[in-house]
């Protein structure tokens, strides 16, 4: 019994430690000069209860970010690395749900939904800014799709999850979805890990015939063993809830041809442009025979979304009515396999930029709507000055955390992942020394 009560002691104890690194402070992947430049600089105040609890927040940070960029240059810090999902251990696999599962079963105090369900609310607030109705500079476009921000809002979206999970375990690490990995589709969808595919549902959809899927039916992410989701927050982009089950229709045609073709995305990785790299990345377009994004269709990111989601696709526009969680974008952060999508998505930008393509450079500076260009304010770490509307039956705009007024970011300050304190193991050895990555940022 004394070592249950330690076990619980010391979730919740982490469980606290995650909220005020994720969600209390500013983001702890930035330089120093560059965050107390923000502090001075933003005059955007957002509502807070506790204004002084706030301050000491971020005098904390200030501090852990001195401590770490200390530790990192005079103790040569090892870098975190993101692995390949095929070469994960046992232990790292369990290590991961383990993690996941702590945040989804941990509610911070003064809010009604879990430090999970906060991670899924703000992906669904990000489209909440498309509406006319919504408030700000980045008003009338999607906060993190569609558009040049998409990779450095999942790289900074992605990596504060990733916080999360290393204040419960600090040895986890994302891992990523290889698409072009035969063995992966496998190994993930397992009960030793993300679990099975959906069951018990048969649709009949025109010229495919009957499709399999539904609630997943075993493993750590089945309503069996408590994985419950918030139908407030599980969502398809029409606002209608998916309810309180996990749902996968695992390569349901016409979304069912698995792994990703490596040549197309060896040709996606050799362009110089960066636009050209996202977009063929996003997947709502495919570059042609002469490189040019003239097909239409459901590719790449998107296509994954599908594989395991299922849905009705119109691959002339690429849209889709969602079946399942990850189909339907706005609350696929529901099914963990995000997480491994997205850390694919970032590890394939990392590539192209390690690949000589790093700097500011390398990203639009200008010409895109507010939030896209290089020093544009992301939301929601803007300060507070972009306000989305309200999406689905409930107020999510409740349920949002609260972030500290100061914790700015913008595409510049994404730019360098190393700069995050992780690399993956495709580049470790095209990493520079942690001297040179700091003394140059």
């Amino acid at each position: 019994m004394m070592k249950i009560h330690k076990t619980i002691k010391a979730v919740i104890i982490a469980s606290i430690v995650a909220v005020l690194v994720v969600f209390g402070t500013p983001a702890l992947s930035h330089n120093l000069e560059h965050r107390e430049h923000k502090q001075a600089s933003n005059q955007v105040l957002s509502d807070h209860s506790n204004t002084k609890l706030t301050a000491l927040y971020h005098d904390s940070a200030i501090d852990e970010i001195k401590s770490t960029h200390s530790d990192l240059v005079s103790k040569k810090k090892a870098y975190g690395v993101r692995k390949n999902v095929v070469d994960l251990t046992q232990e790292e696999k369990q290590a991961f749900v383990d993690a996941v599962r702590t945040l989804k079963n941990t509610v911070p105090q003064g809010s009604s939904i879990s430090i999970y369900d906060q991670f899924v609310a703000v992906h669904v607030e990000a489209m909440g800014l498309m509406s006319s109705q919504a408030q700000g500079p980045a008003a009338g476009h999607d906060g993190a799709h569609e558009s040049s921000l998409l990779l450095p809002w999942h790289r900074e979206f992605i990596h504060r999850f990733e916080k999360a999970l290393q204040s419960v375990n600090p040895n986890v690490t994302l891992p990523y979805w290889d698409w072009t990995d035969s063995k992966a589709l496998k190994v993930i969808f397992q009960d030793d890990f993300l679990g099975s595919n959906g069951q018990g549902v048969t649709l009949s959809i025109p010229d495919l015939g009957d499709v399999q899927g539904g609630p997943v039916a075993s493993g750590p992410f089945s309503s069996a063993n408590g994985w419950i989701l918030n139908p407030n927050l599980h969502l398809k982009p029409s606002g209608e809830s998916l309810g309180e089950v996990l749902l996968r229709f695992l390569q349901v045609p016409p979304v069912n041809s698995y792994p990703t073709p490596k040549e197309d995305l060896e040709q996606i990785l050799a362009v110089d442009d960066y636009d050209t790299l996202r977009q063929g990345l996003e997947g709502f377009n495919k570059l042609d025979s002469q490189g040019q994004l003239t097909i239409r269709g459901v590719f790449m990111h998107n296509y994954m979304h599908g594989l395991v989601g299922g849905g009705r696709f119109d691959f002339t526009t690429g849209q889709l009515d969602p079946l399942g969680t990850m189909a339907s974008i706005i609350s696929s952060p529901y099914d963990p396999v995000f997480w491994l999508i997205h850390s694919n998505l970032d590890r394939l930008w990392a590539e192209w930029q390690a690949n000589g393509h790093a700097g500011p450079n390398y990203y639009p500076a200008t010409g895109g709507h507010y939030g896209e260009n290089l020093h544009d304010r992301l939301w929601p770490w803007d300060g507070g000055e972009s306000i989305p509307v309200n999406l689905g039956p409930a107020d999510v705009l409740s349920l949002l955390p609260h972030l500290s007024p100061d914790d700015i970011v913008t595409p510049a300050d994404t730019l360098d992942f190393r700069k995050y304190g992780y690399t993956y193991d495709t580049l470790k050895g095209a990493i520079r020394s942690t001297h040179q990555v700091l003394s140059s940022s």
